[in-house]
């Protein structure tokens, strides 16, 4: 008895837990640049400057203009995960939406574009369902496909004043980022 035990234990323990792809770096970002890192062939980390903020994403190549994480990354309006905004870093920011460093950012993101429009067409649905005040939200057949997940601290900034608010001058990040192996399975 004890040795099956044992046996399940060492299996177990020896069983792969899925491989991920981990690309970790640190950066500093100077205001009005942009930045890309390659993740994996097909996927590249991107901040990039949007009217006086930064905006983060992974795209399937720095000049894609779909951000594979804003279908998947809530909410659907207003300010979301993948915003570094500066007035949140202000020393006179609003009590409940002031970051201070070190704060994370964290936010999901699809593989390919064929998951980036399943995502895209799920959330444009839910969206209407949900402004028709139903209850059945969703369809009953959706099956999320498989994320990458990315972890952004940020380790300093340097503001500057301009008109009645602020804009970044640089920003420096470390940035965690964790890919499913790509052969997993993908619903069609």
């Amino acid at each position: 008895m004890k040795r099956a035990l044992w046996v399940i234990v060492v299996n177990l323990l020896a069983m792969p837990l899925g491989a991920q792809t981990h690309v970790r770096f640190s950066t500093t970002v100077h205001w009005p640049n942009s930045f890309e890192r390659a993740i994996r062939p097909g996927l590249v980390f991107t901040m990039e400057p949007l009217d006086g903020e930064w905006r983060f994403g992974v795209k399937s190549s720095a000049e894609s203009t779909e951000n594979y994480a804003e279908c998947v990354t809530g909410p659907l309006h207003g300010p979301t995960n993948l915003d570094l905004l500066p007035w949140r870093w202000a020393p006179n920011a609003p009590k409940g939406d002031a970051q201070h460093v070190p704060d994370v950012q964290e936010f999901g993101f699809v593989l390919d574009d064929d998951s980036q429009k399943y995502e895209c067409a799920e959330a444009a649905k839910v969206a209407n369902e949900i402004r028709e005040g139903r209850n059945d939200i969703g369809s009953a057949d959706y099956k999320a496909r498989p994320q990458g997940n990315v972890r952004v601290t940020v380790l300093g900034f340097r503001l500057q004043p301009d008109g009645g608010g602020f804009l970044f001058r640089e920003v420096k990040i470390a940035v965690d980022i964790t890919v499913p192996d790509a052969k997993e399975k993908r619903p069609r």
